[in-house]
C-alpha cells in the first residue's frame, strides 16, 4: 500500500512539475569575454501553440560582471506577435534595486510587460539592442527573456 502511495505522489509530482513549466518559459545568451557589441541584437524567439494562447507577464533580467560601469543602460525592444504586429519600445534600465527587482547580486530584472495579449499561434519573438553610445560595452555576462502564462 505504501509502495502504490508513493508511486501516486510521485506522478503527481512529476505532472504539476510539468503544469508549471508550460507556463514559464526562459531563454538566455550568454556575452563572449563579458562583452554587448553595440550593433548585436538579442533576439528570443518563443513558439506560441494552440493551448498557449492567453495573456503573459515579460520579463528582462541580466547579469553584470565588476567591470559594469554604468548605472542603468538604455534598449530598443523590438516585440514581433504571431498576429504580425510589431511594436517598437525603449527602455532605460536601471542596474541597482531602488527602481527594479535584484534578484542576486549583479543579476536584475526588469518587467516589460504586465499584461499582454497573445491570440494567435506562430512565433513571438523579441529582439533587443543595447544603446549605449559606445562600440562595446564591458561588464554584461548574460541577458534573457523569461515569459510567464497568467
Amino acid at each position: 500500500m505504501k509502495k502504490k502511495l508513493i508511486g501516486l505522489f510521485s506522478i503527481l509530482f512529476l505532472l504539476s512539475c510539468n503544469a508549471f513549466d508550460k507556463n514559464i518559459s526562459e531563454q538566455h545568451h550568454a556575452f563572449k569575454d563579458n562583452t554587448w557589441y553595440r550593433f548585436d541584437k538579442l533576439n528570443f524567439e518563443f513558439p506560441v501553440q494552440k493551448d498557449d494562447v492567453g495573456s503573459y507577464v515579460v520579463e528582462f533580467f541580466v547579469k553584470t560582471t565588476k567591470e559594469m560601469n554604468y548605472a542603468e543602460f538604455p534598449f530598443h525592444l523590438i516585440l514581433k506577435k504571431p498576429s504580425g504586429e510589431t511594436r517598437v519600445k525603449e527602455f532605460e534600465f536601471p542596474l541597482d534595486s531602488t527602481t527594479q527587482i535584484q534578484i542576486n547580486p549583479n543579476e536584475y530584472m526588469l518587467p516589460l510587460y504586465k499584461n499582454i495579449s497573445v491570440n494567435d499561434t506562430g512565433k513571438l519573438v523579441f529582439s533587443i539592442e543595447q544603446l549605449i553610445p559606445k562600440y562595446s560595452t564591458i561588464g554584461f555576462k548574460e541577458a534573457g527573456i523569461t515569459i510567464k502564462q497568467q
